[in-house]
């Protein structure tokens, strides 16, 4: 017979440690429960229950507490988006734990006035930026006989994308020719573009024609207005940061006056 593969192994192995299961009672609530057995210290830390359903999401999340040695687990890497406040838990088991830092380039935060140590060694960076905040973070606890451990994890920080405004020509007639260019002029790639009318996606019967001139930059051509273009035309950007858009509303107006004759 050949070999079990050793990750197999393991995970059989965390499935035995670990198990989860739920039912309904008798008045319609759902009990879901984590048993643990052979518990160690490795099994302290956070941990969170999450409910869902079309109306909405809620968590609740309390520590379990392993009396033993400090022990951090792996902390995954983490993409931020600047502008917003990073929230970065330390993964840290063991118990009592009398201190918990956090350092980045061999420097102890915070280092400046954006980061915070919360009490419960969260850290805490608002208005993250790219330059400044991606990099290599390391925390480390420590107990009070002096024991500690120290684990390192990434931070990558992507821009959102930025839209410059256009307007509309105010005094547009049927007949007459017009167009938007959507630049995108801020973001980290890829960025996506795509038009919108009245909250719709663009078809043919629209009549438009869309020409992405490279991937910062698109623009809405109208060759002939009609009544049908009137309504609000929105540039739609996005990347894994987040989605933007800007809207503007066209008019189109009867046929222009005639010019009267010489």
């Amino acid at each position: 017979m050949g070999q079990t593969n050793p990750c197999y192994r393991t995970y059989l192995a965390i499935l035995e440690m670990f198990v989860i299961g739920q039912y309904v009672t008798v008045h319609g609530d759902v009990i879901s429960h984590v048993n643990i057995s052979q518990v160690m210290v490795e099994d302290g830390g956070e941990y969170s229950c999450t409910a869902e359903n079309r109306a909405g999401k809620v968590t609740h999340a309390a520590r379990l507490n392993v009396y033993g040695l400090p022990y951090i687990r792996t902390i995954p890497k983490v993409t931020a988006v600047a502008g917003e406040t990073l929230r970065l838990k330390c993964p840290v088991a063991g118990y009592p734990i009398e201190e918990i830092k956090w350092e980045r380039s061999g420097r102890e935060l915070p280092d400046n006035l954006r980061q915070k140590v919360l009490p419960d060694g969260t850290l805490v960076v608002s208005s993250v930026q790219k330059e400044s905040d991606t990099g290599t973070y390391t925390c480390w606890a420590r107990n009070k006989q002096g024991h500690s451990a120290r684990r390192s994890g990434d931070i990558t920080v992507i821009v959102p994308p930025k839209i410059s405004p256009f307007t509309a020509d105010r005094d547009l007639h049927l007949g007459e020719r017009t167009s938007f260019t959507c630049s995108v002029t801020r973001g980290d790639q890829p960025v996506r573009i795509s038009w919108l009318k009245d909250g719709r996606p663009l078809g043919p019967s629209e009549r438009v024609s869309i020409t992405n001139v490279d991937q910062f930059n698109s623009i809405l051509m109208i060759e002939s207005l009609s009544p049908d273009h009137n309504g609000n035309y929105s540039c739609v950007a996005s990347n894994p940061a987040a989605e933007i858009s800007h809207m503007q509303q066209l008019v189109v107006h009867g046929n222009p006056p005639s010019r009267p004759r010489d």
